[in-house]
């Protein structure tokens, strides 16, 4: 029987960025969050430790679907996130920064125990403590960025930032724009500026 930890060091290996979710499927696999082209998502038997690629679900087509039984559910694994700032603080690099803090930023805005956290995490228990873990990582990778930001005299600031100055979310705004991020025009999310 393979453990959650041995499966999420064998994600670890076979992709060159650690996985930032972890997904148990009682009884027959582990799965991160990890896409692989063509291929899908990166899954290992509990059984057999046999490697295996899932095509991702279509999250509307699973709600409106009743015959789906929602068994995959994501587990709070603590080396998970001591591996996503240990990546980080290796391969520094203002966009990795900028990705990462976008991708903490997004886990944590969400932070209500609803009906769709029951059939999305392993349990109560879990989601609390990846949501501390994932607004710690946050906290940590907004202070990276302000200590960036402090040091860089040539950072120029918009009028539509010195007029939130106030507000830590668009304080940053200068850094995400230049690292090919800005603020969604609907909510206060970090979304990718399409070319």
């Amino acid at each position: 029987m393979v453990s959650m930890l041995e499966a999420y060091e064998v994600f670890k290996q076979m992709h060159s960025e650690p996985p930032m979710l972890m997904f148990s499927e009682t009884p027959h696999y582990y799965k991160s969050d990890i896409y692989v082209k063509d291929k899908g998502f990166t899954v290992i038997r509990k059984d057999s430790g046999e490697i295996e690629y899932r095509a991702p679900l279509d999250l509307i087509d699973m709600l409106l679907r009743e015959d789906i039984n929602f068994e995959e559910k994501e587990v709070y694994l603590p080396q998970l996130y001591d591996d996503i700032i240990e990546y980080y603080l290796t391969h520094k690099s203002e966009k990795l920064l900028a990705r990462l803090y976008l991708r903490a930023s997004h886990e944590v805005s969400d932070n209500n125990f609803d009906a769709f956290a029951t059939i999305t995490y392993k349990s109560k228990s879990d989601y609390d403590k990846i949501k501390s873990r994932w607004e710690s990582i946050e906290r940590f990778l907004y202070s990276e960025i302000r200590t960036l930001m402090d040091n860089d005299k040539e950072i120029v600031y918009p009028p539509c930032v010195l007029n939130k100055w106030d507000d830590p979310f668009y304080r940053i705004k200068p850094f995400m724009v230049r690292n090919g991020y800005t603020d969604s025009s609907k909510a206060k999310r970090w979304e990718e500026i399409k070319q």
